[in-house]
């Protein structure tokens, strides 16, 4: 919690400025003439004072020097009104500095916050990373930030978007969506924990397909998909071929909804370069859903972490994907960590994938805790694995739950596929290979 007097030791920098030369006899450079590359406020409370010393101290910066401005968490405990006037007082200090990097996270901003930091949204045609992260933003913030950063049609620089955390609903991602639609070089997007339902989806998932090629990492989690949205989204990612990450987690995405997502990611083949692949927490059976997942595991060739938490696989599930591991071609990147959590899985899946986890040498983590495998199968999976070395590999069993129905009172009959589900795989099929990808 910063008042006048820190606040002006910790800017007392910017008036000792000297000549680069060092020579301590020079007269000190004029104050308009400080160049600063690099400004980090995050974490320090301004009040009305401090800020009005930081901001003066800022106004003397030669202008278009800066680069980086990392502004997050600046007014934590101050009242709205005194916030407000503190974003406008140091934002104000920065017009003019055409960035690279802005970082407002944790401001608690909503519309009334970014009408405040006006100034650090306008003339910035070089941005190229951008944090907005846990504050608060609903669809009239969105609407005015577009406004903002993209007053006509032109191209924007933005190669890094993170939106995690913020009240944009489905109204706010169709607002949002022409940000990413005139971002051609973006490559990374965390639009996650978002309150956004199928219909924002679906228009964010479309704005991709207009907007980049490049896209190397996309968090979506927390938001639902649903079978249209995934449709939508599988769309997307099939254009993206330098796609390295992929977290779904907890997108409400089910069979239906995760099938075209995961045949577009497998489609790509030994060609992938997708290293993390989270599908936690969307209802994935030991049937559809985890047939899906072996085809990206068998095909994807640069792939090595698989996070499939929070789903149903069971043991069938859990054999089709242990027969995938040991199915992957030798010369493809090994898997490092396989993880499914909380599957329901029995002792006979749980065989299978160590068995398969043994005959993968670079294979560092396999998580099955929160799953059902009886004591005495967990004693000969314990005794093989210190017999083979790898013991280390197993993470902690201290959810797992022994007294679980026997896997002979398991039901594990695959479910079969709808019929109206193939025929929309089908068409999804068609459509994915009617689109152009980028080599």
């Amino acid at each position: 919690m910063l008042g006048r007097e820190r606040t002006q030791a910790l800017f007392a920098a910017l008036e000792d400025e000297t000549d680069s030369d060092g020579d301590s006899s020079a007269p000190p450079r004029p104050s308009t003439s400080i160049e600063l590359y690099h400004l980090s406020l995050s974490g320090k409370s301004f009040g009305a004072e401090a800020a009005a010393v930081a901001a003066a101290h800022l106004s003397r910066l030669r202008p278009d020097s800066l680069r980086i401005a990392h502004l997050a968490d600046i007014i934590a405990g101050r009242p709205e009104e005194e916030a407000l006037r503190v974003l406008r007082q140091i934002t104000e200090a920065l017009r003019g500095h055409e960035l690279l990097e802005l970082d407002l996270s944790d401001n608690a901003l909503g519309a009334k916050g970014v009408r405040a930091c006006e100034a650090v949204f306008t003339q910035q045609h070089r941005l190229e990373r951008l944090y907005l992260c846990n504050n608060g933003l609903a669809a009239d913030a969105a609407r005015l930030i577009v406004s903002l950063l993209l007053p006509d049609d032109q191209k924007l620089a933005l190669r890094k978007l993170h939106l995690f955390n913020n009240l944009l609903q489905d109204e706010g991602a169709e607002a949002l969506a022409p940000l990413v639609a005139h971002s051609p070089h973006l490559e990374d997007l965390r639009f996650s924990a978002l309150r956004v339902s199928r219909r924002g989806s679906v228009s964010m998932s479309r704005a991709l397909t207009e907007g980049t090629r490049r896209l190397r990492r996309l968090d979506w989690s927390d938001n639902t998909l649903g079978e249209e949205g995934g449709a939508a989204l599988a769309e997307a990612l099939a254009l993206q071929p330098d796609l390295e990450e992929v977290l779904l987690r907890d997108c409400l995405l089910t069979d239906r909804g995760a099938l075209p997502v995961l045949n577009a990611l497998a489609r790509r083949g030994a060609s992938s370069r997708l290293r993390l692949l989270d599908m936690s927490g969307n209802e994935l059976s030991g049937g559809q859903g985890a047939r899906a997942l072996a085809r990206v595991i068998e095909a994807s060739a640069s792939l090595q972490v698989l996070r499939a938490d929070e789903n149903e696989l069971r043991n069938t599930g859990a054999v089709v994907l242990a027969r995938a591991l040991q199915h992957r071609p030798p010369q493809y990147l090994p898997l490092t960590e396989v993880s499914l959590y909380m599957n329901e899985i029995g002792s006979r899946g749980a065989r299978a994938l160590v068995h398969s986890a043994l005959s993968s040498p670079q294979l560092q983590r396999l998580n099955l805790n929160g799953n059902g495998i009886s004591g005495e199968t967990l004693e000969q999976l314990e005794a093989e694995l210190r017999r083979n070395h790898r013991w280390e590999i197993l993470a902690p069993l201290d959810e797992n739950d022994e007294d679980a129905a026997s896997e002979e009172e398991e039901e594990e009959e695959e479910e079969e596929e709808p019929a109206a589900a193939s025929a929309d795989a089908v068409e999804l099929d068609r459509r994915l290979e009617e689109l152009s990808v980028a080599p």
